[in-house]
């Protein structure tokens, strides 16, 4: 029996290898929402191993993959604009990385939408 808090891999002909599963160690297990691999807030993935406000994790074998959540209007991580809609042609291109010509973007605070005008 796997003792509790404790996660195992098992390679095939080999011997299973378990180690202590905590928060922040890199690997997504148990209760939590996502795990960095750090002990950094907003960037994604909290330091408690819940998803920052405005992200989405999703699993992948190194780990986990934040990115932030294009079309929501809210402004994050490597995103220059977002005004929370998926229409190339109101401010904001649809991958929110480029503010459309003759418009600008901006976010007073994270309880406001992102709101570009020209």
């Amino acid at each position: 029996a796997i003792s509790a808090g404790y996660v195992c891999t098992t390679t095939l002909g080999a011997l299973s290898t378990c180690r202590l599963n905590f928060c922040g160690d890199g690997f997504w297990f148990g209760n939590e929402d996502c795990d960095d691999g750090n002990s950094v807030d907003q960037d994604g993935c909290n330091q408690d191993c819940t998803v920052t406000y405005g992200w989405t994790c999703q699993f992948i074998e190194t780990g986990d993959s934040c990115t932030t959540i294009c079309g929501d209007g809210i402004l994050w991580g490597d995103e220059t604009c977002d005004d929370g809609n998926s229409t190339d042609d109101q401010g904001c291109s649809l991958d929110c990385l480029d503010v459309i010509e003759g418009f600008e973007c901006k976010q007073d605070d994270l309880n406001s939408p992102a709101v570009c005008c020209s």
